[in-house]
């Protein structure tokens, strides 16, 4: 649903259907699972059917979980193929 391109060229898709964010870098054949991929859930790092995302100025990486009612914060290695880190939570009715 959302796609998200940095300066790099780095481009962050959101696969609202398996619950995941998915990071492909410049030239890159092939994607990593920086976020969730591990299956429907209200966890930390779990998804929802994820909705969209965004960065701010810091590079954090908020992504709105549509079915849990939040928006979650990640600090992403943006050099790497680590996985984002939960950072914060918000929570909306």
């Amino acid at each position: 649903r959302s796609v998200v391109i940095d300066q790099m060229g780095t481009v962050y898709v959101v696969d609202s259907i398996n619950h995941r964010i998915m990071r492909w870098f410049k030239d890159s054949k092939s994607g990593n699972v920086i976020i969730g991929g591990r299956g429907i859930g209200s966890e930390p790092n779990q998804l929802s059917y994820p909705e969209d995302l965004q960065f701010d100025r810091q590079g954090n990486l908020y992504v709105v979980d549509l079915n849990n009612n939040r928006i979650q914060m990640f600090t992403i290695d943006k050099s790497s193929c680590v996985k984002g880190t939960f950072e914060k939570l918000l929570l909306f009715e």
